[in-house]
């Protein structure tokens, strides 16, 4: 990669924005970031330094405030420092929870 290119430059495919409103799904949102993720040949690491770019609002803020935490993509055995268990837990909704 070219000095100062960032992973966003080339996309093949890229995903909708959340902004975690109640309508939205973060786990569908995830399930679809990782598809496209794929097609880009993006890995774990690349996903946290990219998520940023897909999030908005107050979404985004949380992110921001939190990323020094955020050692891993997804894992389990990790919740403290896992970014999809700590962005589900956070912006899924008390409907989406009852499901």
């Amino acid at each position: 990669m070219v000095r100062g290119q960032s992973k966003c430059d080339k996309l093949i495919t890229s995903s909708k924005l959340f902004a975690g409103k109640v309508e939205e799904d973060p786990i569908l949102f995830l399930k679809n970031l990782v598809v496209d993720t794929e097609a880009n040949r993006w890995d774990e690491t690349d996903l946290l330094e990219v998520i940023r770019g897909f999030l908005k609002d107050d979404v985004k803020k949380w992110f921001i405030d939190n990323r020094h935490q955020f050692q891993y993509w997804d894992k389990v055995i990790d919740s403290r420092h896992s970014f999809v268990l700590r962005f589900v837990v956070r912006f899924k909704t008390k409907t989406q929870v009852e499901i």
